[in-house]
């Protein structure tokens, strides 16, 4: 399991930070290194690049469809993090019902940040809008500078998501 490294620290990290520490700094140790869990993007020059090129001019077909728009929703995750996981965990997750769980979702995050980040430098991978010079092309346009100097591999938000997911699994 790839991954295991990245679950692991996850869990260490849900039971050490608690409700009450959850604004806490994150331990300089234990972050788990991308190099140690994560194997390189795919190559350029090679075929997984290829089916990741295609899947993109896949997507730009779905400019302005429901799921374009779901795109953008999911694209904004931090803004609407209350009702993000109601269908799936069944509670809103906020500052007034929920306190402690929004606050561990939140450090969890700031621990996912410092390991996505660090592998997004290590690898530098170009974000396909910028690879084939498409600014304003994509479900985030209000975003694409910043976006075309930060990496695309580890995608951040599909960490996030499958990180918060595994803590409310274990909360639930």
């Amino acid at each position: 399991m790839k991954f295991f490294p990245l679950i692991f620290s996850l869990a260490q990290i849900c039971l050490m930070a608690g409700a009450a520490q959850a604004q806490a700094p994150l331990p300089e140790a234990g972050i788990p290194l991308p190099g140690e869990f994560l194997p390189p993007p795919p190559a350029v020059e090679g075929l997984e690049f290829q089916r990741d090129q295609a899947i993109f001019w896949q997507t730009r077909a779905e400019r302005d469809s429901d799921r374009w728009r779901q795109a953008i929703y999911d694209a904004a995750d931090e803004k609407h993090l209350e009702d993000l996981y109601l269908a799936a965990f069944g509670l809103k997750i906020n500052t007034r019902r929920t306190p402690a769980t929004l606050a561990l979702l939140r450090f969890v995050d700031q621990y996912l940040a410092a390991s996505i980040n660090s592998a997004k430098d290590q690898y530098k991978r170009i974000r396909p809008f910028a690879f084939f010079n498409m600014s304003g092309k994509t479900c985030t346009p209000y975003d694409e500078v910043w976006l075309s100097w930060n990496g695309a591999y580890p995608s951040g938000h599909s960490a996030r998501g499958w990180g918060r997911a595994l803590v409310l699994a274990e909360l639930s």
